[in-house]
This record gives C-alpha cells, sequence and structure tokens, in this order.
C-alpha cells in the first residue's frame, strides 16, 4: 500500500493512521477521514513552500491530532519532516547528532 503513496502528506497520514490504528483511538468517518487526508498534503505542501497553511486544514489537523499520545505533534513531524527530505535531496540527513558529539567530545 505504501509504495502507491506519492507525497509526504500522504506518508505523514498512512502514518498517523497506522498509528490510531495500532494504539487502538478513534478514527473519523470515511467522509471526514478522506478530507483529513487532503489536509495534510494541502498542510505539508504550505510547509513545504514556506507559506501558510490554510486555517481550515490546521483545524482538522489539529482535531484529530493534537490528543495523541504518540507524540504526533507538528512540532515532532516538523523535525522528522526535515530530516526526511533532507534524505530525499541527497543530504545525509540531520547533522545535530553530530554538532552535540563535538560539543560533548565523545
Amino acid at each position: 500500500m505504501l509504495e502507491k503513496v506519492t507525497d509526504r502528506g500522504g506518508l505523514l497520514f498512512y502514518q498517523w493512521l497506522l498509528r490510531r490504528v495500532y494504539a487502538d483511538m478513534p478514527l473519523p468517518g470515511d467522509a471526514e477521514l478522506k478530507e483529513l487526508r487532503n489536509a495534510f498534503v494541502r498542510v505539508f505542501d504550505a510547509f513545504k513552500a514556506r507559506t501558510r497553511p490554510l486555517a481550515e486544514d490546521m483545524d482538522l489537523v489539529a482535531k484529530w491530532t493534537d490528543d495523541d499520545d504518540a507524540a504526533m505533534s507538528w512540532g515532532v513531524l516538523s523535525v522528522g519532516l526535515s530530516d526526511f527530505t533532507g534524505r530525499r535531496r541527497g543530504s545525509p540527513g540531520s547533522s545535530l547528532p553530530k554538532k552535540l558529539a563535538c560539543r560533548c567530545g565523545s
């Protein structure tokens, strides 16, 4: 199923969905689930383009992600996105661990 996902917003949506299923948390109905997936994609695209996402999209995403135990806040997602997009462009990913290792003397 995941090999058919062509956009990163969709990938994040499926990650969120699987975490909700495995944690036995409630899911939105079919119509809202489809709209939520589209909102994930639009919000990710807005972040990628460095523009402001639509308030309606942010409200819908926040409605379903704010109470997750699975650390699905947008702050955590943005860290994961930066690592994912960095690797996609061919860079080695986040250099934060290397920087921390240098400062700690390890």
